[in-house]
């Protein structure tokens, strides 16, 4: 039988209903209404059977794959510049399948990851309820030891029970991901672990400070099966004993990170190589080996990582290895504390000199541990994070040296000689590096600026650096600088000064108008050259900025002004006893030629 288009709309409303409307009773007759030629599958119970939901929910895997077709085009275009189309076509097909199985896993996941976090903020919030319970009691007060207690249950609690129930949640949904771009579950499990990372901390602190809690605490290193093991770092602290030697704590301020990393991690590799000697090795236990061997910024960089998973211990080791074998990371210290001390130019330059004195003292320890301090790389961060005017001379200075270089180098090839060939590292070393701030520390001393500006420069720079708001605007005018003000700069010369005049400050420095005050600023566009008359840059007729005329449609340098009767009589007998002495010369000169004629 062939049905049409109303019969199969029909259908199509029928599966809709049933997929949907799971909990009405449906009888024989209601069922019987609708023309269908494959009548739904009723259960005992009449419910629709399972049929009808997995097609609602193929039908919505469906949809989500149509969206996620162009992202794994577009990220498997890339992964594979050189495939034919019909086989990236291939790829992308197979691919789509594959998210297709996933995506039922990664909701199923996803809901559990969720109601996981939401226990976790309420564990955090009854943590976060005892510690300031804890905090403001005194330290010798007797009645901590409860408040003590119940910390001590919630973290056991949440390290036994609670956290392998997060991290397999966790695992499964990172699994089950199926989209070209990072799982967005991956910085919220790495925020509540930091998080409950830094609270245990806190609590432990509270407890070493506290006399009261230690003695009831304090372990009976007699008895080897003691009962005072049972707290949640009982066991890093067994497990710590056992590595016998000191958890690495991961300080980047401290100069010896370094140092300390290089001796904990060849104590690390022995521990490891005699764990693996053992015959009943577990190769999953390495990662929380590792975790219980490092404090502090080092734990709570490793931290991130899920616990049941092989690649953890790999992915953790190397992170640790990135960071604290990089010298740069640790002199970063030394640098932010020389290049961000406020004050003179001169304090400044000590500043620098004192971190640079540091950081040298601290490669020679590191080379001593046979440690590459990265000579050119080390100056090259340093010089980034000083301020733009010393990077701008020390880059003045390599230039010279460069130069100086290539002459040397020139000259040495005329007498037969030979020099190798210009590199950076010539520059960018510590003894070169304290030549230059030697010479930064005597030119600050002199008392001049390292530029050489002159007086009216300096002048300038002084009135530009005080004047940083418009005064024509008012004190509104904090997002443009006098030079880019758009009344002043359709302003006529006349107007200008007027403005000024009201403002008591000068046309041409624009500084406070004084007694005595006399000013020889030029402007910096013409230096002065229009008719030699001073004026300020905003006025200048050279500025690209200017919208309007200087005066009534006229680029003089003067303004005009209206002439007296007296000057007009003035200047008409002017004019008139001109004419009549020039038509008197015309007239004898062609009487003169006539006579040379004749």
């Amino acid at each position: 039988m062939v049905m049409d288009d109303e019969s199969r709309l029909l259908v199509t409303e029928c599966y809709s209903v049933t997929a949907f409307d799971t909990t009405t009773e449906m009888t024989p007759e209601s069922s019987s209404a609708y023309p269908t030629t494959n009548p739904v599958k009723m259960e005992p119970g009449g419910h629709p059977a399972d049929q009808d939901v997995v097609i609602r929910k193929s039908s919505a895997i469906e949809v989500e794959l149509e969206l996620l077709e162009p992202m794994w085009s577009g990220a498997i275009r890339e992964e594979n510049p050189e495939a034919s189309e019909e086989q990236l076509q291939t790829l992308i097909d197979v691919k789509l399948d594959d998210v297709g199985n996933l995506i039922p896993l990664r909701n199923q996941a996803e809901k559990k990851f969720k109601d996981d976090c939401q226990m976790m903020d309420r564990i955090h919030e009854n943590l976060t309820q005892i510690l300031e319970q804890l905090r403001a009691k005194a330290v010798n007060d007797l009645t901590v030891r409860i408040e003590d207690y119940q910390a001590r249950l919630l973290i056991k609690d949440w390290e036994s029970s609670r956290l392998p129930i997060f991290e397999t949640h966790y695992q499964e949904a990172t699994r089950a991901w199926y989209k070209p771009c990072e799982d967005p579950l991956v910085h919220d499990f790495s925020s509540i672990m930091n998080n409950f990372a830094k609270l245990i901390a806190q609590f432990e602190y509270e407890r070493s400070i506290r006399p009261s809690i230690q003695s009831v605490h304090k372990p009976d290193h007699t008895d080897p099966q003691s009962s005072h093991t049972s707290g949640p770092s009982a066991h890093v602290a067994n497990t710590c004993t056992q590595m016998t030697f000191e958890p690495f704590r991961g300080d980047l301020t401290d100069p010896e990170t370094l140092v300390k990393f290089a001796k904990w991690k060849r104590s690390w590799f022995q521990w490891v190589q005699e764990l693996e000697s053992k015959p009943n090795f577990n190769p999953n236990v390495l990662f929380k080996r590792l975790k219980e061997s490092v404090t502090g910024p080092a734990l709570a960089l490793i931290s991130k990582h899920p616990a049941n998973v092989m690649k953890s211990y790999q992915r953790a080791l190397d992170e640790l290895i990135d960071l604290y074998e990089d010298p740069i990371q640790v002199a970063g210290y030394c640098i932010r504390n020389g290049t961000m001390s406020a004050g003179s130019p001169t304090e400044h330059v000590k500043a620098i000199k004192e971190s640079m004195s540091a950081l040298h003292n601290m490669r020679k320890v590191y080379e001593s541990e046979k440690i590459d301090m990265y000579n050119f790389a080390l100056i090259a961060s340093f010089v980034s994070a000083m301020p733009l005017d010393l990077q701008a001379q020390w880059s003045s200075f390599k230039a010279k040296k460069k130069q100086e270089y290539g002459l040397m180098r020139e000259s040495a090839l005329h007498v037969g000689n030979s020099l190798p060939p210009w590199n950076a590292g010539m520059v960018e070393n510590y003894e070169t590096f304290n030549v230059w701030l030697n010479l930064q520390t005597q030119s600050s001393r002199t008392g001049r600026t390292r530029t050489g500006m002159s007086s009216t420069s300096a002048i300038y720079q002084e009135s530009r650096s005080k004047n940083t708001n418009c005064f024509i605007c008012g004190p509104e005018s904090k997002d443009h600088h006098l030079t880019r003000c758009s009344q002043g700069l359709a302003m006529s010369l006349r107007t200008w000064r007027e403005t000024c005049r009201r403002s008591s400050v000068c046309s041409k420095c624009v500084q406070p108008l004084k007694s005595g005050h006399k000013c020889n600023v030029k402007c910096r566009l013409c230096c002065g050259r229009r008719k030699e008359v001073d004026h300020h840059i905003l006025m200048c007729p050279m500025s690209q900025f200017r919208t309007g005329p200087l005066e009534d449609g006229h680029e003089t340098s003067e303004p005009v002004r209206k002439r007296s009767a007296h000057e007009e009589r003035r200047t008409a007998k002017r004019s008139t006893e001109g004419t009549k002495r020039a038509k008197s010369d015309r007239s004898h000169a062609s009487r003169y030629n006539k006579k040379r004629t004749i």
